[in-house]
């Protein structure tokens, strides 16, 4: 069974024992990280793509690195305190019945998101780096007895991304760069399955809503992609920085 994940591809596989049960898709980019660089968080990322002061050009544009003299190493951390909370106005079942349960409570728990980025001078006009971060994580986690238990219980997403890069000053006024990004992905699903109306269904004396049991789909994958940068300088108060980032497809299995 495959389920979408994301704009980037992730799909989940698996097989299910089980009648009628499913795991409901998740859109991955409701889980993109963009806090990627501290310092770029403090500018609302308002000049990443033409950054040229540290280390974390390498995910923004790594086109970047060729423009800075020496080398970088930028350790950081983003706290992630989102709050999910929902409102029940009126939920039904397919039958015409109304669901019973709560509203779940606040389903978003607190992450920290780390990024390593490091560059180190070859000279020539010519940087090699690397970054560590996680463009995709975070997860959502519902009560068992919340009423859209049959949708989902726990969503998670992480990801590992592995970026390496290497830039180059082709002129004062131009720089390439270009990074491979080998990248880890795990996920998990799980949704609430209503045996208790399937009994019902085919003549079991079950109670719908009932005897509720449990799906989980957890699945893991590698992948790579990559990123490529360039940047143009014009004049000194002047910069034109051009990025592109490769969609990456993984095929989760478990």
């Amino acid at each position: 069974m495959k389920r979408w994940l994301s704009q980037a591809g992730f799909t989940l596989a698996g097989v299910i024992l089980g009648v009628n049960g499913s795991a409901t898709s998740v859109l991955a980019s409701g889980f993109a990280i963009s806090e990627q660089s501290v310092k770029g968080l403090g500018t609302a990322f308002s000049s990443s793509s033409t950054d040229i002061e540290d280390a974390t050009a390498i995910f923004f544009n790594p086109a970047g690195l060729a423009n800075f003299s020496g080398n970088s190493v930028v350790l950081g951390g983003s706290l992630i305190a989102p709050k999910i909370e929902f409102e029940n106005r009126g939920t039904t079942a397919f039958s015409g019945a109304p669901i019973r349960g709560g509203n779940g409570g606040d389903a978003a728990p607190n992450a920290i998101v780390p990024t390593v980025y490091a560059a180190f001078d070859l000279g020539n006009s010519i940087k090699v780096g690397i970054g560590v971060n996680a463009p995709f994580a975070l997860s959502t986690d519902y009560s068992s007895d919340w009423v859209g238990r049959y949708e989902a219980l726990r969503s998670e997403l992480q990801t590992i991304n592995i970026n390496p890069t290497i830039a180059a000053k082709l002129s004062d006024q131009f720089s390439i760069g270009a990074g491979l990004n080998v990248q880890y992905a795990k996920a998990e699903l799980s949704n609430a399955i209503d045996f208790g109306t399937i009994g019902r269904r085919v003549g079991l004396p079950t109670v719908p809503q009932g005897a509720d049991g449990r799906i989980d789909i957890q699945g893991e994958d590698w992948s790579v992609g990559y990123n490529l940068g360039l940047m143009y300088t014009p004049s000194v108060n002047t910069r034109i920085g051009l990025a592109y980032r490769s969609g990456i497809s993984h095929d989760l299995r478990g």
